[in-house]
């Protein structure tokens, strides 16, 4: 065997013994670099995405009880809609509270109970943004619910929102086929909703 294959042999098993010899005495072994390949490290999520994440959404009805304000001509603003900042207000279904919605950019608050305490755009907030264009708006559809008294009906669901939307589809006596074009209609608010990323706030100056 040459000279230089049995060198090459003998280095590793010389490491190895310097090693145990280290250790031996007292001394901290640093082992030899591995070839193994290590998997990468998984990146930190971004602020934006964990804003986005956490984000809240409307329950699906509240699209509905937008549509019913729309209908029964329940919101006035102070000046236009299309305005860069400004106020709205909004009556409850049953004439009992009036809700104030302002904005400012996409920057949005408003006194209604979803919004403030829940964080989520409640229907003055989506009704509002459907009239300043930035949310889609069937006039046919909304009609369809227009004189709903909800505050009435989610009272006796007890805030249970789909068995109130449920109860409101069968006394208005949408048909099936019907009922999933405008599911279809309101999920796609909903999904446009969330493409905005507004800005909730419970005050807003």
């Amino acid at each position: 065997m040459s000279e230089e294959k049995r060198e090459a042999q003998d280095a590793p098993m010389a490491e190895n013994a310097q090693l145990v010899a280290n250790d031996a005495a007292g001394q901290t072994a640093v082992a030899p670099a591995s070839t193994t390949a290590t998997a990468p490290a998984r990146k930190a999520t971004s602020a934006p995405a964990q804003k986005a994440a956490a984000r809240k959404l409307p329950p699906i009805q509240k699209v509905y009880e937008a549509w019913t304000a729309l209908a029964d001509g329940r919101i006035k603003a102070e000046g236009g809609f299309t305005d860069a900042s400004g106020q709205a207000h909004v009556s409850s279904s049953d004439g009992s509270k009036a809700y104030t919605v302002k904005w400012d950019g996409d920057t949005y608050a408003s006194t209604d109970n979803a919004t403030y305490w829940q964080g989520y755009a409640g229907y003055p907030v989506i009704a509002v943004l459907m009239l300043q264009g930035r949310l889609p708006c069937d006039e046919r559809i909304a009609r369809l619910f227009a004189g709903v008294p909800w505050k009435q009906v989610n009272d006796a669901c007890k805030r249970d929102y789909a068995k109130a939307l449920a109860q409101v589809l069968d006394e208005r006596r949408i048909v099936d086929e019907e009922r999933e074009l405008i599911d279809d209609a309101a999920q796609k608010i909903i999904c446009q909703l969330d493409a905005l990323n507004l800005k909730l706030k419970r005050k807003l100056s």
